[in-house]
C-alpha cells in the first residue's frame, strides 16, 4: 500500500528541506500511513473488483468491510448470482440490503465483488498523516531533548501516536 503523502509534502508541512533525510522521511510517512489505516480500519486507496467472502447475518442488512463503496458488480449467495435492484441494493457507506428476504445466516456463504476507496487521498487523512510523520521525523528514536556538554538525553513518553486533533480529523473515515 502506498503512503498518504509524499516526501515533498512532508517537507512543505515541516517548512524545511528534508531532502538529505529522504529515507527517514519515507519511513516516517509509511509508519504514519499505516497508523492512520489501522486507526480507521480502512485501506483508503481505490481498489477495484475486490472479492470478499462474508458470513451471512440472517438479517436484511450486510456490511461490506471497506468504504466508500463505488460499485458492486457481483453478489452471490450460496453460489447463486443475485440481481441488483430485484434481490439486493447497495449504498456508498457499505450497506448491502437483501430485498424480499434476509441474508442466509450461514458463515462464508456470501461472495461480493466490489470497488471501494478514494482515487485521491482526502485532505483530513493527508493532514493526520503529515502531522504524525512530522512528529516521527522531529523525535527520532523517541528523543525529546538532548544536551551535548556533560551529555544528557530525555526520551519522549512512548512512540508518537495519533493525537486528539488527528483522531477528530479521521472520525468521518473510521470503520464503525
Amino acid at each position: 500500500m502506498s503512503n498518504f503523502a509524499t516526501v515533498a509534502e512532508l517537507s512543505a508541512y515541516l517548512a524545511r528541506d528534508i531532502d538529505n533525510a529522504e529515507a527517514s522521511a519515507t519511513l516516517a510517512l509509511a509508519l504514519a500511513s499505516d497508523a492512520v489505516r489501522a486507526d480507521i480500519g480502512q485501506d483508503i486507496e481505490l481498489v477495484e473488483d475486490d472479492e470478499v467472502t462474508l458470513d451471512g447475518t440472517g438479517t436484511v442488512l450486510l456490511l461490506l468491510p471497506q468504504t466508500p463503496v463505488t460499485e458492486v458488480s457481483i453478489v452471490e449467495e450460496d453460489g447463486e448470482a443475485l440481481t441488483f435492484d430485484e434481490e439486493y441494493l447497495w449504498t456508498s457507506w457499505g450497506g448491502l440490503t437483501r430485498l424480499k428476504r434476509p441474508w442466509v445466516s450461514t458463515p462464508r456463504r456470501i461472495v461480493v465483488t466490489y470497488s471501494h476507496g478514494y482515487s485521491t487521498v482526502p485532505g483530513p487523512i493527508k493532514a493526520a498523516t503529515l502531522a504524525l510523520a512530522g512528529r516521527l521525523i522531529d523525535a527520532p528514536a523517541g528523543v525529546k531533548q538532548e544536551t551535548i556538554g556533560a551529555y544528557s538525553v530525555t526520551y519522549a513518553a512512548g512512540t508518537p501516536t495519533l493525537g486528539e486533533t488527528e483522531a477528530r480529523l479521521l472520525d468521518q473515515y473510521r470503520n464503525r
